[in-house]
């Protein structure tokens, strides 16, 4: 489950259904330390993976998480999401970025200062101002559902998700996202695992349904589920 389930999830809410991953697994801190060196760990779980996700749609999705890197504090192994399309790519940090056709030529781009270069090929919409047209859109009806109780635009999704299952109790309603989506997460998740273990792609299907589980049937032995 630390395999970055809730990326994975938002993957799916993004892009739909990944039908085959093809992974790989690594343990490359065999003992680990706080960072004042006061608590030692010898784990034997892998601490990063890498995977490359073949998406329902067509489209392909290249990801990897560690924990093993060692440097700046801030990112320590996400990096953030990046989605790459026909027209520019939407970055989780810095926003929109649309292509912008020009007759300029590739040499007279290539001596332009950095700066210049960016502004006469490129069109950015930070991710604030993304939020904020979004927020502006919408009727106060919609506005209520997604900001309501005085909720912040732009802020962390922690609250909307109280929220959320708040009204699931309260007014018997179905979750924005249910325990069937939670099982589809954790399997698209699982199926990097998997696939490591035998060395082969797999189909997220088959990891949700327990055909694939190699590597998670000892885990169920022990745990007395099989």
């Amino acid at each position: 489950m630390e395999l970055s389930v809730h990326e994975s999830d938002v993957f799916r809410y993004l892009l739909g259904d990944v039908e085959e991953v093809f992974g790989a697994t690594k343990l490359f801190e065999k003992v680990k330390y706080t960072r004042d060196r006061k608590i030692k760990a010898e784990p034997d779980v892998d601490d990063t993976f890498f995977s490359i996700l073949k998406f329902k749609s067509g489209a392909l999705g290249q990801w990897s998480v560690s924990e093993a890197g060692h440097g700046p504090l801030w990112p320590p192994f996400w990096s953030g999401l990046r989605i790459y399309g026909s027209k520019g790519l939407i970055d989780q940090r810095e926003g929109l970025i649309l292509d912008v056709l020009t007759d300029i030529t590739d040499d007279e781009l290539i001596r332009m200062p950095p700066e210049e270069r960016i502004r006469k090929t490129e069109k950015r919409i930070s991710s604030r101002e993304i939020v904020e047209n979004y927020y502006k859109s919408l009727d106060e009806r919609t506005k209520a559902r997604f900001f309501p109780w005085g909720m912040e635009r732009g802020g962390g999704g922690e609250e909307w998700m109280l929220y959320d299952f708040y009204n699931a109790i309260t007014k018997e309603e179905k979750p924005e996202l249910d325990a069937l989506e939670g099982l589809k997460a954790a399997a698209l998740s699982y199926a990097v695992v998997e696939s490591s273990y035998i060395n082969r792609p797999v189909r997220v299907k088959d990891v949700e349904d327990g055909v694939v589980d190699g590597y998670q049937r000892e885990i169920d032995e022990k745990l007395g589920l099989t």
